[in-house]
């Protein structure tokens, strides 16, 4: 079971880096368009649709990773305030909704996925490209996530944190401090 979970934790950092390279090609194509538009008067076609695409991508891609270190979004004004025992019974709590979440997401992801396909839809504009491409890297990432959330945590303290996240919390002891004072 601990390979597994290495396996999928690996899945996750590598969707992590392909977001981020997905970042820095978008902030390429924004530079590009800028000074297409502004430098040489001519305009792209593709770069908005390009990126809105990208942007898609990278918070999809990004979430297993997110959700294995602990770094999605967290109340942690009430969570530093509660004892361990309702610290416990949050962290189930988290967890049993990420993995509702990632279902929903394999499922309707899958669906909307096959009907794409079957429609035989591009996107629209100059470069034509499969949407179900696109719609595909949701049940993708989703799968992943559901992975993280189902697989069981290295140790008790680990699921304590809150999260499957084998590192911490990802927060600096120095916010810790800031949010609990």
């Amino acid at each position: 079971m601990h390979r597994l979970r290495r396996g999928v934790l690996a899945l996750a950092l590598v969707c992590r880096v392909v977001s981020s390279v997905v970042i820095a090609l978008m902030m390429c194509t924004i530079v590009y368009d800028v000074l297409a538009r502004y430098a040489f008067g001519r305009p792209t076609t593709w770069v908005l649709e390009a990126n809105a695409i990208a942007l898609v991508a990278l918070t999809f891609l990004a979430l297993p990773d997110l959700y294995a270190r602990n770094q999605h979004i967290a109340m942690d004004l009430a969570h530093n305030r509660m004892s361990d025992a309702w610290r416990r019974v949050s962290s189930v709590v988290v967890r049993l909704a990420a993995v509702v979440f990632a279902l929903l997401l394999v499922v309707l992801g899958i669906n909307s996925t096959r009907e794409v396909f079957g429609a035989g839809m591009l996107t629209s504009g100059i470069v034509l490209i499969p949407v179900w491409i696109i719609y595909a890297l949701i049940p993708l990432s989703a799968a992943v996530l559901l992975l993280i959330a189902v697989l069981p945590p290295r140790s008790r303290s680990e699921e304590h944190r809150g999260g499957p996240d084998a590192g911490g919390s990802g927060r600096s002891e120095k916010s810790e401090e800031v949010s609990a004072g």
